[in-house]
C-alpha cells in the first residue's frame, strides 16, 4: 500500500511518520479486499493555534483509493497522535462495513438463483 503524507501547520518528524506507518499498517489485514494498487493520501493539519481552548486542535483526513472507489474519513484530536488513532478506527469501520455489504449482496444473489433453480427443476 502506497502512503502519501501532507501536512499543514504541523512539523512531520521521524517519530510522527513512524507512528503513522505503525497505525496504518493495521489496514494490511484488509489487503485482500483493497488490492495491491491501493493508495492512501493522508493530510495532517493544525486547526487552531489556541491549544488550551480547543479539544480538536489537530485534524487528520484520509482518502483511500481502493476497491474501485474512494473512501474518505476525517478525525480530530487534541494531539496529532489522537487524531491518527481516531482516523484508524473510523477507516477500519468503513472498510469492514463495505466488506460486509459486498458479502451480503453476494449471498442474496446466490439465494435468488438457488430459488429460481428449485422452481424450474422440472
Amino acid at each position: 500500500m502506497k502512503i502519501n503524507i501532507r501536512t499543514a501547520g504541523v512539523q512531520l518528524g521521524a517519530e510522527i511518520e513512524a507512528y503513522i506507518h505503525k497505525k496504518l499498517s493495521h489496514l494490511e489485514r484488509f489487503g485482500h479486499m483493497l488490492g495491491p494498487d491501493a493508495a492512501l493520501h493522508l493530510i495532517l493539519s493544525k486547526t487552531t493555534d489556541h491549544h488550551r481552548a480547543a479539544e480538536d486542535a489537530f485534524s487528520a483526513e484520509i482518502q483511500l483509493h481502493a476497491m474501485g472507489r474512494v473512501i474518505s474519513a476525517t478525525a480530530y484530536g487534541q494531539s496529532v497522535e489522537a487524531a491518527i488513532d481516531g482516523l484508524k478506527d473510523e477507516l477500519s469501520k468503513i472498510i469492514s462495513g463495505a466488506a460486509d455489504k459486498e458479502r451480503t449482496l453476494a449471498r442474496r444473489g446466490a439465494s435468488i438463483v438457488k430459488n429460481f433453480l428449485r422452481r424450474n427443476k422440472n
